[in-house]
């Protein structure tokens, strides 16, 4: 009986031995990763960072369940970007190459990530008045479009008359939304928030102006801009343009 006792007493001995070694195993798959930026926003590029983990393989899973061959990226360290906001769950899973009990070689974990939505702090312009070809050059821009209730908007028309025969007539329609009105510009008020010039070009001859909107109160606006343009009384033609501006508080 005692040398049973003893038996079982050193099975179960070694078996911890066995079990310490194991845990400290380098071999031994572990999955755990970092991400930066901590916030990120819509579509903003986020490092995973599983290198300090023992592994010899790193697979990522975005928003999925792991499968045996449905992995999104592969490396100890990834790049994602998320393109809705709110929570997005990443899974990494690790294999080792060996292992000496079946499981003990694979690991994996999971994060939530949150994302939030994108500022809108450089406002671009939305399918711009913009053109070039080898008879006009035309282009309203934004230049300042980030302003404080004490602050001016500023827009840049600019337009040129490449023909070497043919005048090229111009007009330029700007409709303002309630809330902003220009200033100090050579555009005439054309009734409901409308605002309206001409620009006669004859060949080779440039026209430009600098359009200043203020604003009476916060928030987004959207400038619209329409150039009808025609040389020497032809066929009309018309391109068209939106400009975001963003109003804070002074």
């Amino acid at each position: 009986m005692k040398r049973r006792n003893l038996l079982r007493g050193g099975a179960v001995a070694a078996l911890t031995t066995l079990s310490g070694c194991l845990s400290s195993n380098p071999l031994q798959a572990e999955a755990a990763f970092t991400y930066t930026p901590p916030s990120p926003v819509v579509g903003e590029k986020i490092v995973f960072d599983a290198s300090e983990s023992t592994a010899s393989k790193w697979e990522w899973f975005f928003d999925k369940s792991p499968g045996l061959v449905n992995f999104d990226a592969e490396g100890a360290q990834v790049t994602h970007a998320f393109e809705e906001s709110g929570a997005h769950t990443v899974t990494l899973r690790t294999t080792a190459p060996f292992g000496i009990i079946p499981g003990l070689n694979m690991d994996r974990t999971t994060k939530t990530v949150y994302v939030e939505e994108r500022e809108a702090s450089r406002p671009e312009t939305k399918n711009p008045i913009s053109m070039s070809t080898d008879r006009i050059s035309l282009h309203l821009r934004g230049v300042a479009t980030r302003i404080s209730t004490d602050e001016t908007a500023v827009l840049q028309f600019s337009a040129v008359n490449l023909d070497p025969e043919k005048d090229l007539s111009i007009r330029l329609v700007l409709k303002v939304p309630s809330g902003m009105s220009l200033r100090g510009t050579s555009l005439a008020e054309s009734g409901n928030g409308q605002y309206a010039a001409t620009f006669n070009l004859p060949p080779g001859e440039t026209a430009g102006t600098s359009i200043r909107l203020a604003a009476t109160r916060t928030g987004h606006f959207e400038i619209e801009g329409i150039a009808n343009y025609s040389f020497d009384e032809g066929d009309e033609q018309t391109r068209q343009g939106t400009i975001p501006i963003i109003v804070t508080d002074s």
